[in-house]
């Protein structure tokens, strides 16, 4: 026999099955795949149970910490700090702090990472490469969102669904954007 259950788990939403067999009790929490999903979608809706509502202040929490845990990419350029690196006396990338294109609007953002941008000049030692085939539309979402709000002066939540879309609107445009 089976229960449904929905609750949190290290602070996070969880939708799982309880298990229980020969008076022994074991949560398992469902798969991120889509049958599971579907499969939860099913039993939630057959049992009648309500799942606890996700607010827009945990889905953000969770992807500020998803995106500072995968923004480990952008420090090779951008630094631990986000202060930038020198070399040779020219930056190889901006300080975040200072980035108009980090304080603008976040499609413009989504854009320069998804394709890359050329700076190369007196004041830049390389060009940024596109990270289109490197972040999917979740990953991508979370480090926009943990970058615009730690450096950039915004408080919002950049969701996969935008970056799909952007990611769509780009999809003919070459890179690096110049």
């Amino acid at each position: 026999a089976y229960r449904l259950y929905a609750g949190r788990k290290r602070n996070r939403p969880c939708l799982g099955i309880l298990f229980v067999a020969r008076g022994v009790h074991d949560k398992v929490p469902i798969m991120k795949s889509t049958t599971s999903i579907f499969l939860a979608a099913i039993l939630v809706s057959a049992s009648g149970a309500a799942l606890p509502p996700v607010s827009l202040a945990d889905e953000k929490a969770a992807a500020m910490r998803f995106g500072r845990m995968k923004a480990m990419s952008c420090a090779a350029c951008h630094g631990m700090d986000g202060e930038g690196i020198e070399r040779d006396g020219r930056e190889v990338a901006p300080a975040y702090d200072t980035s108009d294109i980090l304080r603008g609007e976040p499609e413009n953002l989504a854009l320069i990472i998804l394709k890359g941008i050329k700076k190369e000049s007196e004041h830049y030692a390389t060009e940024m490469r596109g990270m289109e085939q490197i972040y999917d539309d979740r990953t991508l979402a979370a480090v926009m969102t943990w970058v615009r709000n730690r450096w950039g002066g915004h408080d919002d939540l950049v969701t996969a669904e935008q970056v799909a879309a952007w990611r769509e609107e780009f999809s003919g445009r070459p890179g690096p954007i110049a």
